[in-house]
């Protein structure tokens, strides 16, 4: 009888163990998941603002006044 208590108490630490880990992993992987969407986002932030584009063209332009001088 001893051994079968010996692993009943074995199968329980086990339980206790993957129930400790899937606990962490629920807490822990959201945190990473938004830690690296954000240094995603920022890189690809910083790379556009960085990419060559050119200016945009600009044509001239001329603007009238037109007032009611009363």
């Amino acid at each position: 009888m001893d051994s079968q208590e010996g692993s009943s108490s074995k199968t329980e630490k086990k339980g206790l163990l993957s129930v400790l880990l899937r606990c962490s992993l629920a807490l822990i992987f959201p945190m990473i998941c938004f830690f690296a969407l954000s240094f995603l986002l920022c890189f690809v932030a910083v790379s556009f603002a960085n990419s060559s584009i050119s200016n945009p063209i600009s044509l001239p332009s001329q603007c009238k006044i037109v007032s009611s001088g009363e």
